[in-house]
């Protein structure tokens, strides 16, 4: 499988750039699209020059911020508390699970994510709040809020693939669509909605119901 990913190119000071735009089933723009290499072969460092040696995912609002990040392989990632309550982080992910107890401010001690893989996070006070961290030493690519990401000219659309958290819950990578529409877009199979929307009073009955039909 190639993907034509040269149609939309353009030339800066720098390099030869290629953009594409990932939309959801009803054209929606697609945040959070994770694009990376599907072999080891293309790695980075553990830290790229210019890169932080500690990465942060922040708690804001009752949210994660951001919802999905990227880190090279052994890289220290901290979870400081902007809210003025207490968050109780933790993750089961396999290789990196982790906990850190109620706590306030940035009180919390980082956590170092040594093995590879998608490590899905929570809080066990507010269960609307989730975020990923990726971690890989390979070339890795996160769509920004219009669905948009940029890549090198050189960039070799066969050998990559890509995941969203809501494409694929289980954090198995997918390869990209054989095709790709006018202006270099790719639309993928789901309806995007902010995974860290507080789920209101209605939906958290529907869940009940739907949990007891399925108990009884």
């Amino acid at each position: 499988m190639l993907l034509a990913l040269s149609a939309a190119t353009s030339t800066t000071a720098s390099a030869d750039v290629t953009t594409l735009t990932f939309l959801d089933q009803n054209n929606n723009p697609l945040p959070w699209v994770v694009l990376r290499y599907r072999t080891p072969a293309q790695e980075r460092s553990p830290r790229p020059v210019g890169t932080p040696a500690e990465f942060v995912v922040d708690q804001r609002n009752k949210r994660f911020t951001p919802l999905v990040s990227s880190v090279p392989i052994g890289a220290t990632v901290r979870f400081p508390n902007s809210d003025d309550i207490r968050h109780h982080v933790y993750s089961f992910s396999e290789g990196n699970a982790f906990e850190r107890k109620l706590y306030r401010a940035d009180d919390a001690e980082p956590v170092a994510f040594n093995t590879e893989g998608i490590v899905a996070m929570g809080c066990n006070i507010h269960d609307n709040m989730q975020a990923f961290v990726l971690v890989t030493n390979r070339p890795t690519w996160i769509s920004d809020e219009h669905g948009v990401i940029t890549l090198p000219e050189a960039f070799d659309a066969d050998t990559v693939e890509l995941w969203h958290p809501l494409l694929n819950g289980e954090g198995s990578f997918v390869p990209p669509p054989a095709t790709i529409g006018e202006g270099n877009t790719i639309s993928l199979p789901l309806q995007w909605r902010d995974p860290q929307t507080p789920r209101s009073q209605g939906d958290l009955e529907n869940l009940l119901k739907r949990f007891s039909g399925e108990t009884s």
